[in-house]
Order: structure tokens, then sequence, then C-alpha cells
């Protein structure tokens, strides 16, 4: 993958391992032509044992993602990442609907859930906030070189970088901090 591509993916996305964004890229690839598109990978690598790869996915259209969805993505997936060899040894697959707490990645989901109560884990601890957040959306903040998103969390404003997160969901019911 050309390095500008990696680049471009981390200022539009939040921080994914290189195994985890070479899934995505070949999920999108895959199901670029169906009605479907990757929300989010999470990858469980053990060597020498079953490793575990989830992928969330949605479809396009409002009508939801239904386990038949997530059937027949899975159908095209398993071929496409067993051709790709990215993942040694023995593995699971599990295709799922980003479900009510769904998954955020990209940034385009983030600016839709301004507002909105979320969950965060970090990839590295931050001051003030640690490994984990939980607040309300209040903005977000483009820059050249980094996207920052403001959190209220209990009545005090917390900034993560967009890079730094690992793994984002909304927090089920949906709802904005007073």
């Amino acid at each position: 993958m050309p390095a500008f591509y990696l680049f471009r993916r981390i200022l539009s996305s939040i921080g994914k391992s290189p195994l985890e964004l070479q899934l995505i890229e070949l999920g999108e690839k895959t199901l670029r032509a169906s009605e479907f598109r990757i929300v989010d990978v999470d990858v469980d690598v053990h060597p020498g044992l079953k490793s575990v790869i989830r992928l969330f996915i949605e479809a396009h259209s409002l009508k939801g993602t239904s386990i038949g969805d997530c059937e027949r993505a899975s159908r095209s997936l398993e071929p496409a990442i067993e051709a790709a060899r990215l993942v040694h040894g023995p593995y699971e697959l599990e295709v799922s609907s980003p479900g009510l707490e769904r998954r955020l990645r990209l940034l385009a989901d983030f600016e839709g859930g301004v507002g909105k109560q979320m969950e965060l884990r970090l990839s590295e601890k931050q001051e003030g906030v640690g490994m984990k957040l939980k607040g309300t959306l209040l903005s977000i903040v483009k820059g050249p070189e980094s996207t920052r998103l403001v959190f209220g969390v209990n009545g005090q404003e917390k900034t993560v970088l967009l890079s730094n997160i690992r793994r984002a969901s909304l927090v089920w019911p949906v709802k904005a901090e007073n």
C-alpha cells in the first residue's frame, strides 16, 4: 500500500493496525460492487491458535443490515481474505451489522455524530483522558496535519486526536449531554 494512501487514510480514519487497514481495503474492494460498506474491523491474532477477524458492515440503503446480508457479504469476503493470505494460520471470520451501538471509523461517521454520546478506546494513553473516554461529541476541529474531536465529559471539554482513537461507538440510547 503506498505511503501516501496510508497517510491520507490516517487523517480521515481512526487509528488501525497495518493488518486491519489491509483488511478494510480488501473488504471495500471486494464489496465495492455490492450494496455494502465496511464500517469497522477488529482482528485478534493468536499465533499457533485460531485468530478472529470481525468485520462490521452496513447496507448503503436505509433498510438496515440483516443476518442474510451478513451471510452474503461473508461468502464474498472469505475467498478474498483466503487468497490474500493476510492472516497466517487458522482464523474465524465473523461478519455482522454495526448494531444500535454502531461503530464509528471514518471522519464522516463522526461528523454525523456531533451532539451524540460516544465511547472511545484510545491507542495511547492521553493526559486527562487515560485509555477510555465516554462523552458527548461537541465539535470537530480539522487541522492541516491532524483532526481533533472535542468531547463534553462531566461538564469539562476533552480533546482527542482522531488518529489516537482505536475504537469508537455510539452509546445507546443515543442522547446528548446536558
